[in-house]
């Protein structure tokens, strides 16, 4: 894994290396390429990239792959049953993006399957997912934005800006857990009172 300096070429990349025999054996074949996610990502400039990255490689859409994007309208508990969707379409790749449960679901679905992930909210290591960011092993790889260590920081900064500063709010829900954990960390090293407030799952 990497950090998201690389994230378009490692994403073009681990979606093309893994399936890449399977085309060699059969190059009429539409490679298939799964995109897993909380909400819909139409527009999303990360993927307008994505995209545009995968034409210029000369991957296109309905041409040389075949693109199966399934969401959970924010509702999370659908998660597995869209992973195993994934499989049951037998992509050949699946971008499991953003959030922690994405990529749970994604990994209870399939140990075969290859997986990229863009890690935002969360340590995939500390979770278990992966072995370590430098040889992550199984069918894992994928980029890691740096939001946790961005958490702690922007702590400190606001600390700088309002030496007088003691007591700050924050809103989270369950995808952000791993953020909160540092910035308390962070706060009482700070000598900051942190409220964190808990927004409710949505069903």
């Amino acid at each position: 894994m990497t950090d998201r300096r690389s994230v378009l070429a490692l994403l073009a990349l681990g979606a093309l290396v893994a399936p890449a025999v399977a085309r060699a054996q059969d190059p009429t074949r539409i490679l298939r390429i799964g995109r897993l996610g909380v909400r819909a990502s139409a527009g999303d400039p990360w993927i307008v990239a994505y995209e545009k990255c995968l034409a210029e490689l000369g991957w296109a859409n309905g041409k040389t792959v075949d693109m199966v994007v399934l969401h959970a309208d924010t509702k999370i508990e659908r998660l597995p049953a869209l992973a195993a969707e994934m499989v049951r379409r037998k992509v050949d790749v699946i971008i499991a993006g953003g959030q922690e449960p994405v990529l749970r679901a994604a990994r209870d679905a399939t140990t075969s399957i290859p997986i990229v992930v863009v890690a935002i909210d969360y340590d995939p290591v500390a979770r278990g997912h992966v072995a370590s960011l430098a040889k992550p092993g199984g069918n894992v790889t994928g980029v890691v934005a740096n939001q946790i260590e961005l958490t702690v920081k922007r702590l400190d900064l606001l600390k700088q800006a309002v030496p007088k500063l003691t007591r700050v709010a924050m809103l989270w829900d369950a995808i952000g857990a791993d953020q909160v954990k540092a910035a308390e960390g962070a706060a009482a090293a700070l000598g900051l009172r942190l409220q964190a407030k808990s927004e409710r799952p949505r069903r």
